[in-house]
């Protein structure tokens, strides 16, 4: 995509991608939904466009956003978020399309981000009973696909007890005020994949770390 000017210091747009699993949905929603909070109290023209998988995601982001209380948004209505600076479109790509920076659950979304250069933060919450198992099976020092491809931390991973909202939102402030440092890092996960199949090349990265 053309690069993008800026993010005004009052607002810019945020993509939230908090999974396709109902499980993930449930984890995610509220640490994202505090995060939007502690944002907008800093960026009150801050917009954000959560992405849903399907039908039944759709259903429960609304459900979850429907009883939360998020700071007024102080911007212009517009991209049918009916004056609240909120959205849920389907799918990945819309999400990002028009996104300054991203929030998302650690999955092949997070490369899907790297490859279209939108500065992210990954997350990822797994209930308590799953953390022995997952510290047994998963002996890399990253989760994210880009940190795994390239050796090196380029995404923040914020996971388990470090996906707070406090958290979030600031490493979210840092993208939305300076992203050079992050874009960099992502040119060179473009890179390792190799151009003009870095899509295909990563789908098939991916199914080569499932396997392991």
């Amino acid at each position: 995509r053309a690069p993008r000017p800026l993010a005004p210091p009052d607002g810019g747009v945020v993509a939230l991608l908090p999974g396709s699993r109902a499980g993930e949905i449930e984890r995610h929603m509220p640490a994202l939904i505090e995060t939007c909070k502690v944002l907008r109290a800093r960026r009150p023209r801050v917009r954000f466009t959560f992405a849903a998988a399907d039908r039944a995601t759709e259903r429960a982001i609304a459900a979850a956003l429907g009883s939360a209380f998020l700071p007024p948004f102080l911007g212009d209505a517009h991209d049918g978020t009916a004056g609240t600076g909120i959205r849920i479109v389907r799918g990945s790509r819309e999400a990002l399309d028009d996104a300054d920076a991203a929030c998302i659950a650690s999955g092949t979304a997070v490369l899907e981000a790297a490859l279209r250069e939108v500065p992210t933060v990954a997350l990822y919450i797994v209930s308590a009973a799953q953390v022995p198992i997952a510290r047994r099976i998963w002996k890399r020092p990253h989760i994210t696909l880009p940190n795994i491809l390239l050796e090196r931390e380029v995404v923040p991973e914020r996971l388990q007890d470090d996906a707070t909202p406090q958290r979030l939102a600031d490493a979210l402030a840092e993208l939305l005020d300076d992203p050079s440092t992050q874009l960099a890092g992502l040119r060179d996960v473009r890179a390792a994949l190799g151009d003009p199949r870095a899509l295909e090349r990563s789908a098939e990265f991916a199914l080569e770390l499932a396997r392991v």
